[in-house]
């Protein structure tokens, strides 16, 4: 349901642009998806570790 609401809000954002910024628009939410999935995966394998006494200070 979230995912169907976020490609229905996408959607209307990208009827109110030009080509050019559609294209620009787009390219934002790829990488944002991108960095969504990164973190998941990140936040999945950082839970099977224990923090480096570096990382701790951070």
């Amino acid at each position: 349901m979230r995912n169907e609401t976020i490609i229905t809000e996408i959607n209307e954002i990208v009827k109110q642009l030009s080509t050019e910024n559609q294209r620009y628009f787009l390219t934002l939410v790829k990488v944002a998806a991108f960095a969504e999935d990164a973190a998941k995966k990140h936040e999945c394998y950082g839970k099977n570790k224990k923090p480096d006494a570096n990382q701790q200070n951070e």
